[in-house]
């Protein structure tokens, strides 16, 4: 009990530290405890009785407000960097951001999103502004489909990468 107070101690002194760990514990309570989370826990167990409707799904993530996607806590290593190569088609896109923030969600894994967009004249110039926590990699002039996933996959921090066409819709 002396050694745990002790540490206690040290901690409350080092600001650093206890802002870090306030930040994750805010972070815990959203991923587990908000509304988004409520909603993601009950499309994963759905999906797992196997009564999810597969259009019912793809529409709902098609028409949402665009969902915050994992912000990796930036002293963690980050496990995944999720990639999605675009070229306008903003509709599958929004469908597909959005099933991977209700997929993401609560997993325990740090997973950070790169949209890499590949010169898109659609509404995938403001997909930054409409979904917290995804990175954008642009291209200045259309590059094609391996090189824009090279110059995303250059700047991802993940251990692994995980490659999503923009018409995935990721299940809970």
């Amino acid at each position: 009990p002396n050694a745990f107070a002790e540490a206690v101690i040290a901690l409350y002194r080092d600001e650093a530290n206890w802002a870090r760990l306030a930040r994750n514990g805010r972070r815990l309570v959203a991923d587990n405890f908000s509304e988004f989370a409520n909603r993601a826990a009950l499309l994963r167990v759905l999906e797992s009785a196997g009564v999810l409707p597969l259009d019912v799904y793809v529409k709902y993530c098609q028409t949402a407000e665009p969902l915050p996607l994992p912000d990796p806590d930036t002293s963690a290593p980050i496990d995944v960097s999720i990639i999605i190569p675009v070229h306008n088609q903003w509709r599958l896109t929004r469908a597909c951001l959005n099933s991977v923030a209700l997929a993401c969600l609560a997993t325990g894994l740090q997973c950070e999103v790169i949209l890499a967009d590949d010169c898109s004249t659609d509404e995938t110039a403001s997909a930054a502004s409409l979904f917290p926590g995804l990175r954008i990699v642009r291209q200045e002039v259309n590059q094609g489909f391996l090189r824009n996933c090279n110059a995303a996959a250059a700047r991802a921090s993940g251990r692994m990468l995980l490659f999503l066409s923009n018409d995935t819709v990721v299940m809970p």
